[in-house]
């Protein structure tokens, strides 16, 4: 999927714009020690309709042991479920819409909102409900340790 074949106005306009990291610090204190790098500069549209900004980081700015760069994304309204390739933690940021998400399988679901965040196993399910509104994220991806 392409920026230009993106229908939803809010989300296009995310996907237009290169987020402003010294911004994204100031608004969200909680995650400004993950905020180091730089955006790349194009966004990752999915077909589902989330699009994120990955974030560049080279390895002596990364504050975890990830297995990539974290991303900073928006969520429109639906129902999403998503595979996990590596242990991911879910930061909500918040924004107009209400988000239920938990972990397939088990009874975690719960409305999330800024300040909240999940952890999700390697292999595992994301399972997000997203209604009136849009929903802001950054997603940590770490490495799986045997």
């Amino acid at each position: 999927m392409e920026v230009s074949d993106i229908t939803d106005t809010v989300v296009r306009e995310f996907a237009q714009k290169k987020p402003d990291i010294n911004k994204l610090r100031k608004e969200y204190p909680e995650i400004s020690h993950l905020l180091v790098g730089e955006f790349a500069d194009a966004p990752t549209p999915y077909d589902c309709g989330v699009v994120s900004w990955p974030l560049i980081q080279k390895p002596t700015e990364k504050k975890t042991e990830a297995a990539k760069g974290p991303t900073y994304g928006i969520i429109p309204p639906g129902h999403y479920e998503f595979k996990t390739e590596t242990v991911e933690i879910m930061h909500f940021l918040g924004g107009t819409g209400q988000v239920t998400a938990g972990r397939w399988g088990h009874d975690d679901n719960e409305v999330r909102g800024r300040g909240k965040k999940l952890d999700i196993a390697d292999g595992g399910t994301l399972v997000m409900d997203v209604k009136d509104g849009y929903v802001y994220y950054l997603c940590e991806y770490l490495k799986y340790f045997k």
